[in-house]
């Protein structure tokens, strides 16, 4: 399968509707490395004349991507037309740390034995509600 980048921009017209459109479908040829990745990137949108408009990227957690952030704010120092702050205007993608966060669980979470301090975690939390149920109607106990 051949790899490509996908740049949607993203933005709120006049009438306060939510708009986005796909910009560019790219092939990538090389390497993914975070200059590289930021080269193509910020050429695609200087080719549409969008550079001055970048705001925020989302993009996943791959080490590449903070790198590409990175480069993306040296170039704007030297095109003062960008403001961009990799720290600042690069975002996760919560869908992709969600993914992320299910596979590990599913992967390694499933397959664990179960730690002792949970059990009695659980316990305790099973023991409080039992006590909360035993009082009188109307009253709240604070455990």
């Amino acid at each position: 399968m051949d790899p490509y980048l996908s740049i949607t921009a993203h933005w709120i017209d006049n009438e306060w509707k939510k708009r986005e459109v796909e910009i560019r479908f790219e092939l990538m040829t090389g390497l993914h490395t975070g200059e590289y990745l930021a080269e193509v990137f910020v050429k695609l949108l200087d080719d549409y004349g969008l550079l001055k408009s970048i705001f925020t990227i989302t993009c996943d957690n791959a080490s590449n991507m903070t790198r590409m952030a990175e480069y993306i704010e040296r170039v704007s120092i030297e095109h003062p037309e960008i403001s961009f702050k990799a720290g600042e205007h690069k975002i996760s993608c919560i869908s992709h740390i969600i993914n992320l966060s299910v596979q590990a669980f599913l992967n390694k979470g499933l397959n664990s034995e179960p730690l002792e301090y949970i059990t009695d975690t659980f316990s305790t939390v099973n023991m409080k509600h039992d006590v909360f149920k035993q009082t009188a109607a109307g009253h709240c106990l604070h455990i």
